[in-house]
């Protein structure tokens, strides 16, 4: 299972590397001038997502520790349920297991909502490396430097590059998954 995770996930990513370097070739043969304003944006994308996934980790684990805890509370209510209720006290344990639950609740908002900004920081950023493309572009257009067709095909490689990167991060999630699962 492992084994076929990780041959298919070289495939996809052998596939996309040798998609990667024609489409980089082709956009740079149409306008070195755009394709540097294009990879302007990898720097900070890269950051960004840097800088989430160590959040994200760091997050995912203080879930998993508050989920750990609250279900070693109900594992413990239930095992001495006799005593429990010995005490009359079935109000208060419920108490405390709503208590942490709660707070694993609260975790998974943080988490939700960091993703939330990851999202719209990393959308925002692709989508003004993308103004700025039609932008620089229309502007080489209008000053003779590129035709119009070239520019349409340049914006086309420019979304096949992004299919390519975005192939390239599932399969390194891919990837991950595997060593998690082994």
């Amino acid at each position: 299972m492992v084994s076929d995770l990780v041959s298919q996930n070289i495939n996809v990513f052998l596939r996309n590397t040798v998609k990667v370097t024609g489409v980089v070739v082709f956009m740079f043969s149409l306008s070195w001038q755009l394709s540097l304003v294009t990879f302007m944006g990898f720097p900070i994308i890269m950051m960004v997502s840097n800088i989430y996934g160590k959040y994200y980790k760091r997050l995912s684990k203080e879930v998993q520790n508050a989920l750990a805890r609250a279900s070693n509370t109900a594992e413990e209510t239930i095992s001495a349920m006799k005593t429990v209720r010995s005490f009359a006290n079935e109000e208060e344990e419920a108490e405390v297991y709503l208590r942490k639950l709660q707070q694993v609740y609260k975790l998974n908002r943080k988490e939700a909502a960091a993703y939330m900004y990851y999202v719209w920081g990393s959308g925002l950023t692709l989508l003004v490396v993308q103004v700025s493309i039609l932008y620089y572009g229309g502007h080489l257009v209008i000053s003779g430097q590129m035709t119009s067709g070239n520019l349409i095909a340049f914006i086309i490689y420019e979304f096949v590059l992004g299919d390519c990167m975005e192939s390239v991060g599932s399969v390194y999630s891919g990837l991950m998954q595997g060593v998690g699962a082994a």
